[in-house]
Formats: structure tokens, sequence, C-alpha cells
């Protein structure tokens, strides 16, 4: 899932500082340019909490759903990614500072021509689509809390082109010490996998599981397809396509099958 992968890659990441608007706006100009990104990235990474987006929130403290659904169709999802943060800052939530979106921006843009972004159709469908509200109780981007759910609750699953010869000959350059079941032709989910497996080891992991485990509900985004006259029909997170109903359906066994990504 392009998705996912490096959505949700970089999915997370900053602390904001409280400044006006004009002291962000310097301060993020000036670290931009002076700064490699990885540099900046490790000077963020100091200045966070032992413990990120764990604030303890009752219900009531959380803010209203934001109104952008986290969806992938046709490389949208960078953009949407920007206009639910600015949302966010809305409706009083702390965003990531200038370095870290363009950290996470980045790492999403690099997986925006994946089969899976594709492929999915443009309506939010099969569980796969998140919206988010968060709580706030700190000074900075790690100090609150969010939580998501589903954006669509019909249960229909995304119907998907399976992938072709030039869709895995794009994920073996992209990750080359990965092995793909080209006979499979809907493992759209072990892309996201590989991808993810990559960011796991990077050295900001820490900092990321958290938001990822509250923007899906794991610590990845977890897709299921199956073949059926011609097409993948796909779900998301612990959801797959049943024949019977043709709808998607709670999966048996979905925390101990992808028990390395339960947060």
């Amino acid at each position: 899932m392009k998705f996912l992968c490096a959505v949700i890659g970089a999915l997370l990441a900053g602390c904001w500082a409280m400044t006006t608007p004009t002291m962000t706006t310097t301060m993020m100009t000036t670290t931009m340019t002076t700064m490699p990104m990885e540099e900046s990235m490790m000077t963020e990474m100091e200045k966070c909490p032992a413990k990120p987006f764990t604030a303890n929130c009752t219900t009531t403290e959380y803010s209203d759903w934001m109104g952008t659904c986290m969806w992938y169709y046709k490389g949208n999802f960078v953009n949407r990614f920007k206009t639910m943060m600015t949302e966010a800052k809305s409706i009083g939530c702390m965003t990531p500072t200038m370095p870290m979106m363009k950290y996470m921006t980045k790492r999403m843009t690099e997986m925006m021509d994946s089969p899976f972004v594709k492929n999915i159709p443009e309506m939010p469908c099969g569980f796969c689509g998140r919206k988010m509200k968060c709580c706030n109780k700190g000074t900075n981007f790690w100090m609150q809390s969010y939580t998501s759910e589903s954006c669509d609750k019909t249960g229909t699953p995304c119907m998907i082109e399976p992938m072709t010869t030039t869709d895995f000959t794009y994920m073996h350059e992209k990750y080359p010490t990965a092995t793909f079941a080209s006979h499979d032709t809907c493992s759209y989910d072990t892309m996201i996998m590989v991808a993810m497996n990559k960011m796991k080891m990077s050295k900001f992991w820490p900092m990321f599981k958290p938001l990822m485990c509250q923007m899906f509900g794991q610590a990845r985004p977890i897709v299921n397809c199956t073949m059926f006259e011609g097409k993948c029909m796909c779900c998301c997170g612990g959801y797959m396509w049943s024949k019977e109903t043709k709808m998607c359906v709670p999966m048996e066994n979905f925390t101990t099958m992808f028990a390395e990504w339960m947060c």
C-alpha cells in the first residue's frame, strides 16, 4: 500500500513550540535552510518526551472529528494530510514543526506512485479511510493524544485491479531485498509491510509508532485482499472480504496474525 507505507512513513514526528506565528515561521525557515533533514530530525527528537502521544484523556476532552478523511486516492494523500494538519490547528490541536512536516511529506511522496495508490477507488471503502480527533493537554505536538475511526461504515470492500508485471517490477526495484509472490496479484499488503519494516529500522520509529497506532489502530496500515472474479476485494485493519456476504467482516485471529504490529 503505498500507502501506507511511508503513510506513513512519516506520519509522525515533530514538536510544536508555543510561539507566535511570526516567531514560528522564522524558526522553521532557519531550521530548514541551515540544517540537513536528518540533523533537524534529531534535534526535534531531543525535544520530545520519552512517551509521546500518551495524554490521558476522557471521551469528552477530545476535539470534534476533523472533516478530512485520510484517503489515498491517486496520490492525494499528501495534500489531505496537510489539510488535516491545518484542521487540527484550527480546533486547538498542536501540529508538527515545518522540518517535521517536510520530512513526513517527503516520505509519503516517495510512495505515491505505488500500485496501491494507483489502483485504489476514488471514495473511501473497506474501512480503509480514517478520520481523527485530538486531545491537547500539553504545549507541543507530542504532549497530546489522537483517536481515529473509519470514515466509511458500510463494509463495502475496495474493488481494486490486480497488480501487473509492471507493478511487481516497480516493487522489486524499490525494495530489491524483499520477496514478492508474483503469482499473488492481490498481495498489496506485502508492499506495505516491506515499507513499514524499513521504517521500523529508523532511529525515529519510537516517535512514529504511538501516533501510527492512534491513526490506524495498529502500528501500520493493514490491507487484506482476496481475488474474486478478476478483482482484488480489499478490506483494511481487522477486516477481510467474505465471499458469502460480499462485504468486509471481522477477521478471526487478527491480533495473532499481525501480532508484530499490534499496539
